[in-house]
């Protein structure tokens, strides 16, 4: 049984960290926006997720209790279902359903989740990202002060829906260095990446070279230290939207686009 919990604890891990560097080889090679946008969803959904079990920890069914949401099949159906409307082949699709179906499969067979917290699990995670591209309009017009005050709202929020759970902090403070560090370098910078093969390699190299030993080896060691998960997860957060496009600029892979915004 304890063999079984550490082996999903570490596939949990695992997974979190595909989540960071797709989003991050999203937001490097293929388009910023899109990039931070499914970054955001997808660990908006994973807080959301712990926040359901956190105040909701389970239903009766006729045999068992079982959690509302399973946060790891929730959190990959966002980011999954985010990526549905922006793929171009058929055959990206499939491979999209491939991948929902067999993480999806493993937790159930293999670390003996839930079929209802599964269930749930998709259709509250698909629901996100359905709400978010209905109200893309609104989003993408929002004055630039309010997205800035939004990016430090949100993050705080969940902070405090998260309380219970110390170890999780480290989620709104993704969010919060994402959120910061986007915006800056949006209004700021307005970095334009070249999205060439060569910029691609070395800003996703940058991404992984912080993201899979902090969360791996150091996040582990002090973790127990108060307020370090909330500043591993600010580090994370901005150094992905901003410190790395930065880089990018100073090796020449990247370009400011026009004149700087100032937010006022």
């Amino acid at each position: 049984m304890l063999g079984t919990v550490y082996t999903t604890h570490v596939w949990s891990e695992a997974l979190f960290i595909i989540w960071l560097l797709v989003a991050g080889y999203i937001y490097i090679a293929k388009y910023k926006r899109a990039g931070f946008e499914v970054l955001y969803l997808t660990i908006l959904s994973l807080s959301i997720g712990y926040a359901i079990l956190l105040y909701f920890p389970a239903f009766a069914t006729a045999t068992e209790s079982v959690p509302f949401t399973h946060p790891h099949i929730q959190a990959t159906m966002t980011l999954l279902a985010f990526l549905f409307p922006l793929i171009e082949k058929r055959s990206t699709g499939f491979i999209l359903l491939f991948i929902a179906l067999a993480i999806s499969l493993l937790y159930l067979f293999v670390f003996q989740a839930s079929v209802f917290s599964i269930a749930f699990g998709i259709l509250i995670g698909g629901f996100i990202s359905f709400v978010f591209y209905r109200n893309l309009d609104w989003l993408g017009s929002m004055p630039e002060p309010l997205v800035l005050v939004f990016a430090i709202i949100l993050p705080v929020f969940l902070m405090l829906l998260l309380a219970g759970m110390p170890y999780l902090i480290l989620l709104p403070g993704i969010l919060l260095g994402a959120g910061i560090g986007y915006t800056i370098e949006r209004y700021k910078l307005r970095l334009e990446l070249t999205f060439d093969a060569k910029s691609a390699v070395i800003g996703f190299s940058l991404i992984a070279v912080l993201v899979v030993p902090l969360l791996y080896f150091l996040r582990p060691a002090i973790a127990h230290i108060p307020f370090m998960e909330l500043s591993i997860g600010i580090v994370i957060g901005f150094w992905m939207m901003f410190i790395v496009p930065f880089v990018l600029l100073l090796l020449n892979l990247a370009t400011k686009q026009g004149n700087e915004h100032t937010i006022s």
